[in-house]
């Protein structure tokens, strides 16, 4: 990302093949002082553990999806019906929800976990520095 921009100049001015080790770093030099700026960016974005996981992770607000479901006056019937014959085969009938069940809402949930362990170990890592 950073270096893309020096890689350009270098491939702009010759073949990457011809070009001497010595001028690449020459290259570099001249660009060292971008590249102090750039570090210096990023360590004060993480300096601060707090403003890290404020500004990586927005306000958690779990979300409540209760599984509403009920079942239609058919199927307490032949439920019933079975019973009463006696039969040994048991009827399970499926439930009608009212709303279908958020499974994206699992998957965010976890991908929301799995943010929080992310920047929780960035935390830690800061701390042991």
């Amino acid at each position: 990302p950073e270096w893309q921009r020096f890689v350009t100049l270098v491939k702009q001015s010759q073949e990457l093949k011809t070009v001497s080790y010595h001028k690449l770093y020459d290259i570099l030099k001249q660009h060292q002082h971008e590249v102090n700026e750039i570090k210096v960016e990023r360590i004060a974005c993480v300096a601060n553990p707090i403003a890290l996981v404020a500004q990586q992770q927005p306000a958690y607000h779990p979300q409540n999806h209760p599984t509403h479901y009920t079942q239609n006056s058919s199927t307490r019937s032949q439920q019933a019906a079975t019973q009463n014959r006696g039969k040994a085969i048991v009827n399970s009938p499926q439930p009608i929800y009212d709303q279908e069940p958020s499974v994206v809402a699992e998957d965010d949930e976890t991908s929301n976990d799995k943010e929080i362990d992310k920047l929780m170990a960035l935390i830690s890592l800061s701390f042991k520095k």
